[in-house]
């Protein structure tokens, strides 16, 4: 579910990113961060990294990427799906990892 979640931001961001629309130099700096941001993540857990390996880091960066995407003209429609996301990571750091 925090795949599909993940993949879900970043199909949005690059629609944005590259959907023709006339962004200002301050919505591409955020986007193009947030969404680097992002790719960091989804590379990790495409690695096969381990879940509870990667949440911490993933923790981080998804403020840094909720922090981006408010200083965006699409803060509306980005912030409640980060900060969906930032709690979500926030439910998978309370587990315990499977042994």
């Amino acid at each position: 579910m925090l795949r599909a979640k993940l993949n879900k931001i970043d199909a949005k961001l690059d629609f944005l990113i590259s959907g023709g629309f006339k962004l200002s130099e301050k919505d591409v700096d955020a986007l193009v961060n947030a969404r680097d941001g992002l790719g960091h993540i989804i590379f990790a857990l495409s690695l096969d990294a381990e879940l509870f390996e990667v949440l911490p880091a993933a923790s981080f960066v998804c403020r840094r990427i909720h922090e981006r995407c408010g200083e965006s003209s699409y803060s509306s429609e980005l912030l409640p799906m980060t900060g969906e996301l930032i709690r979500m990571i926030d439910d998978y750091e309370f587990r315990e990892p499977a042994i």
